[in-house]
């Protein structure tokens, strides 16, 4: 963003800007002017244009007063006119985005949480993952595991649903078997921290329901997880 603030009168030199050439760079740049004309003098139909044509906006100032609120303006614009879209690892999980802008030797910063509020029917992939086989928990997944145990604690009324999956390989039946005695593992894991056996319902879903191609070691490691699904609020 480039704000650009004018008296209108010349002090430089009287060549005039190529102005079809200053907006095309600026364009390809993805750069927004906005434009301030303070005072009478001003081209408010050339300013007005340059801050059109590149996404910006024109503002024509006539005392000092106005200045405070038009800098805000633009203060605000550079802080909050982005979107931002991120998978959340944890329902209710929030970002914490920290804008920085410096100027000179100043730096003004500015912070935004962004919220991802969960719903009915909302589902997430908890980070534990199980060996070829085994429907045991290893201890590294124990931290991820405690979250969402902290979750359902400060949400008393919320039920789940946990899903336990597999990959591609052995038939389907023991596959289906493997992958409830993996979602009964984490139940049994979330009741031992406290939480009511009657929130939580498990089902084993086998090698029905692929996220990934079972095309490679990596992907089938991929697929032997689990997913936890709010069914009641």
């Amino acid at each position: 963003m480039i704000v650009l603030l004018t008296d209108g009168c010349e002090n430089s030199s009287k060549i005039a800007t190529d102005l079809v050439d200053l907006i095309a760079t600026a364009k390809k740049s993805k750069v927004v002017v906005n434009t301030i004309g303070f005072g009478e003098y001003v081209d408010d139909d050339y300013l007005s244009f340059i801050s059109n044509e590149t996404g910006g906006y024109f503002r024509q100032l006539f005392s000092r007063d106005e200045l405070k609120n038009v800098f805000n303006h633009n203060f605000h614009r550079m802080n909050n006119n982005f979107k931002i879209n991120f998978t959340p690892c944890m329902f209710g999980d929030s970002l914490k985005l920290i804008t920085k802008v410096k100027l000179n030797d100043s730096i003004f910063v500015n912070e935004k949480i962004i919220f991802t509020p969960f719903s009915l029917g909302e589902s997430i992939e908890l980070n534990v993952l199980f060996d070829t086989d085994k429907f045991n928990i290893k201890t590294e997944y124990n931290e991820e595991l405690n979250s969402f145990v902290a979750f359902m604690k400060k949400n008393k009324k919320v039920q789940v649903e946990i899903s336990g999956h597999t990959d591609s390989d052995s038939d389907e039946k023991y596959n289906l078997k493997l992958s409830q005695n993996r979602a009964d593992e984490i139940k049994k894991y979330i009741v031992s921290k406290g939480i009511e056996a009657s929130r939580i319902t498990t089902v084993g879903y086998g090698e029905s329901k692929p996220k990934y191609p079972n095309d490679s070691p990596e992907n089938k490691a991929m697929n032997r997880r689990i997913e936890a699904k709010i069914i009641n609020l």
